[in-house]
C-alpha cells in the first residue's frame, strides 16, 4: 500500500479490499451467478459481525 499515491488512491484500495468477496465468503455461502452481487453485503456483515465481536471482547 505504499505504494498508493494520495488518500484517495489508499481510501479507494482499502474499501474495494473491504467489499470484494473472497473465497470463503463464495465457499460459505454458494449463490448462483445471477445472485452474485449479494456477496457485497454478506462480506460486509461478515466483517462487521467480527469487528463487533471483536468490540465486545468475545471471540
Amino acid at each position: 500500500m505504499a505504494s498508493l499515491d494520495g488518500s484517495a488512491a489508499r481510501l479507494r484500495y482499502l474499501l474495494l479490499h473491504a467489499m470484494l468477496p473472497t473465497p470463503r465468503e463464495r465457499a460459505v455461502v454458494p449463490l448462483p451467478r445471477v445472485l452474485a452481487p449479494l456477496y457485497v453485503p454478506i462480506r460486509l456483515a461478515r466483517i462487521g459481525s467480527r469487528l463487533f465481536r471483536a468490540a465486545v471482547g468475545r471471540r
